[in-house]
């Protein structure tokens, strides 16, 4: 336990009678409310602090792969709850509170917890978003953010402004996609272009458009088009969806490099090369991202890769990448891959247990692709499957891709 928690500790337990412990946890509020919480040590300890109304209180998120749940310790006749934990100290993880109001019921068959719901944490001023809302988030001492996200370290979501708003009627998919196409502030005549799968969630939390315009104004890439591609019902529980078109889909690839990138050509004063059209992609859209990379080498040279989900089907993307002469193929070809070392349990309910392992996962593709002999970079940062992961990430991948185009 940090030692500054510790005698906080002791100074609340020393106290007799509730009232008086009531009190000194009210002093202790006070100080979270300034100074805020987890309470973080040099060697990597953190302390998690919850205060209020509740039978049971449980720690939740990467640390845990968003599927077990950690107790915190309750303080006696208080209700102050307390968890210490112990992270390498270069971490950076996303949790929230699950609190139960009921207690813990034991009855035949199983254990079950009444009345539990989520919170963010009251102390901790410092959230990431996804698509299914907020989380708090921890860093420890020696993980050093970009300052590029400083102003959205609460959460807000990135902006649509300066987006133009441009609709892709229906073709080999039967039904149309939305694209938003972000534009450098410079003129520069024919531009790179830069795909993005997921594109809403590249904009509202990974603030894709911000991360492009100040590394043009920085002179790391040159200026270059953004493509942010809407998937199907995103977020909405519906099919067709992102998995739909995601999991090496080849009418998805049909539509991206036969529909989708002469679309942009008409549009928009664009370079013809490949080594100038660079995807980028989450998850499932890192698996895509590649997929179409790998089958159309002649369109694309950069593959920007962040947590891809390259277990599907069995390493089904591996082993085709290693077919016959397919490497003369891919020879030009340049991928950025990254993934967070608590990305170990990915997708449970829903994707197959042998494929939930991204970690180790995205390692195989990495000597997939050394074995193979396509130029790429693996970074691997001890974070979790998170839009705050990915949009540190980003930021060194366009570079990495677009430096030199």
């Amino acid at each position: 336990m940090t030692d500054w928690f510790r005698s906080r500790l002791s100074r609340i337990e020393r106290v007799d009678g509730a009232v008086n412990r009531t009190l000194e946890v009210a002093r202790l509020v006070k100080h979270l409310a300034r100074s805020g919480a987890p309470v973080v040590a040099s060697d990597g300890r953190a302390v998690f602090v919850y205060v209020g109304k509740a039978e049971e209180v449980f720690l939740f998120g990467d640390m845990t792969d968003w599927i077990d749940r950690r107790p915190l310790t309750r303080v006696a006749d208080t209700d102050l709850f307390f968890r210490e934990e112990r992270y390498e100290p270069d971490a950076r993880l996303q949790y929230r509170f699950l609190v139960a109001e009921g207690g813990i019921k034991q009855k035949r068959g199983g254990t079950t917890i009444e009345g539990l719901r989520m919170e963010l944490d009251a102390f901790n001023p410092v959230k990431g978003g996804n698509g299914l809302g907020l989380m708090s988030e921890v860093a420890m001492p020696r993980f050093r953010r970009n300052a590029m996200f400083d102003p959205f370290l609460d959460g807000t979501p990135g902006s649509y402004s300066g987006l133009q708003e441009v609709p892709l009627p229906p073709g080999v998919l039967p039904y149309e996609h939305t694209l938003h196409i972000f534009h450098p502030r410079s003129d520069h005549g024919d531009y790179p272009v830069v795909y993005f799968q997921d594109g809403p969630d590249y904009i509202r939390f990974g603030y894709a458009p911000i991360v492009l315009q100040t590394l043009i104004d920085e002179g790391a890439i040159p200026p270059c088009l953004g493509v942010f591609i809407t998937p199907p019902n995103l977020h909405l529980g519906k099919v067709p969806d992102r998995s739909t078109e995601y999991g090496m889909n080849t009418k998805y690839l049909a539509f991206f490099c036969d529909e989708l990138v002469p679309f942009i050509g008409r549009l928009f004063s664009v370079r013809s090369d490949a080594r100038s059209h660079v995807i980028v992609g989450d998850s499932y859209g890192g698996l895509a991202s590649t997929y179409i990379a790998v089958e159309r080498p002649d369109l694309f040279g950069g593959v920007c890769s962040q947590s891809g989900y390259y277990a599907f089907d069995a390493d089904r993307l591996m082993r085709l990448i290693e077919e016959g002469d397919r490497s003369k193929q891919l020879h030009r070809l340049k991928i950025y891959l990254h993934v967070g070392t608590y990305e170990r349990r990915i997708g449970t309910g829903f994707i197959p247990p042998r494929d939930q392992d991204f970690t180790a996962a995205n390692v195989r593709m990495s000597e997939t692709l050394q074995r193979v002999g396509v130029a790429h970079r693996f970074t691997v940062t001890r974070e979790g499957h998170t839009w705050s992961n990915w949009r540190e990430q980003l930021v060194e991948g366009l570079a990495y891709l677009l430096a030199d185009r």
